[in-house]
């Protein structure tokens, strides 16, 4: 990705601000301290690519590198007021086998508009062959674009956003429907609190992952309390205590849930959610230091929506298409088959075109 930076003309100027690890939604640490939305300096830009999204959207860059291996690029820019594209597994150039389905984090920048979301996908996408995806052109409007969209608000778990959230769906599949597009509420029928665990599974053996790492730099383990979060910690620690054989499993479960989603998805376009179950959080709500049991509770309930399409490798994005009452953003996500982030970006110009965001800047910002 860097190279392709480089090729494309691209500047880099430094680097932003993530949560240790990538673990966790908001962009707090305990090493380096807070990073502050813009839109309200009291509240989390989200994360984990939290700096990214609250340097673009108070307008010192017009893109930053973000990845998403759980939401990691749509959290932010819901709660930032961005363009916040996840692209399908294997679209993005590199090296590892993306193919496989515990690879779950992909990268693209965020932005302020289709535009770059578009350009940029181009940039960044593989050609190397090995998923079988085709490069896509730089996507353009197509206001001929007329599609079948699935609409729901409950999560997977049975659990519902605040009724702002709510309100800001009904008004994107409304503003769908002013387009011409048939809106249906519909959703696939999974068990999400299934697939939470098995998220789980995956994402504590990350953390165990860092802490190997950091044993094998030398460090003993009573060094470990200096060196690493109790968050990322409590996360390995429950790692160590799965069973044999958990994260085939995991992706034995991933698998069963992508076959039920993409027959569902067979009849229609695309799937519209919330991205998150509130707006952004006041800082500290979410950060390392809250107590694991509870933390656990605040992340996976108000980050309900997301990992799914991690854990079954299609393109998601989440548009600034609400504001809460207290001038936060909200974000609407939608869902497409894997390797179709052209219907997405398309309907994505529509929607941008109905209800321009791009000079809607937050009053702390550039």
């Amino acid at each position: 990705m860097v190279a392709a930076s480089r090729a494309a003309g691209l500047n880099f100027i430094g680097k932003t601000h993530l949560p240790e690890g990538g673990l966790i939604g908001t962009t707090e640490s305990l090493a380096l301290g807070v990073c502050r939305n813009p839109w309200n300096l009291e509240h989390s830009p989200g994360g984990s690519s939290g700096g990214a999204a609250s340097v673009v959207a108070a307008g010192i860059l017009a893109a930053a590198d973000a990845s998403d291996g759980a939401g990691s690029i749509r959290v932010p820019t819901s709660c930032c007021g961005l363009v916040g594209l996840k692209p399908s597994r294997g679209r993005i150039i590199g090296l590892q086998d993306d193919t496989d389905a515990l690879k779950i984090s992909v990268s693209l920048p965020v932005t302020r508009s289709v535009r770059d979301t578009a350009a940029l996908l181009a940039v960044y996408q593989g050609r190397n062959g090995r998923s079988g995806l085709a490069p896509l052109p730089v996507v353009m409007p197509n206001p001929d674009c007329k599609l079948r969209v699935a609409m729901s608000t409950r999560s997977a778990k049975g659990t519902d956003p605040t009724a702002e959230v709510i309100a800001a769906v009904e008004s994107a599949a409304k503003r769908c429907a002013d387009l011409g597009h048939s809106v249906t509420e519909a959703a696939p029928q999974y068990d999400g609190l299934a697939l939470e665990n098995r998220f789980i599974d995956l994402w504590t053996s990350g953390a165990e992952a860092m802490r190997q790492r950091v044993l094998g730099m030398g460090h003993a383990e009573p060094e470990l309390g200096e060196l690493l979060e109790p968050w990322t910690l409590c996360l390995a620690a429950r790692a160590r205590q799965a069973p044999e054989g958990t994260i085939p499993r995991v992706r034995e479960h991933f698998l069963s849930v992508q076959s039920l989603v993409s027959s569902f998805m067979q009849g229609f376009g695309v799937w519209l959610t919330p991205v998150l179950s509130s707006p952004a959080p006041k800082l500290g709500e979410q950060g390392p230091w809250v107590p694991p049991p509870e933390l656990y509770k605040r992340v996976l309930d108000w980050a309900a929506y997301t990992p799914l399409a991690n854990a079954i490798g299609t393109p998601a994005i989440s548009l600034p298409l609400g504001m809460s009452s207290t001038g936060l953003p909200i974000g609407c996500m939608f869902m497409a088959k894997w390797s179709d982030e052209q219907t997405l970006l398309e309907l994505a110009y529509q929607l941008e075109e109905a209800a321009p965001w791009f000079d809607r800047r937050p009053t702390l910002g550039l």
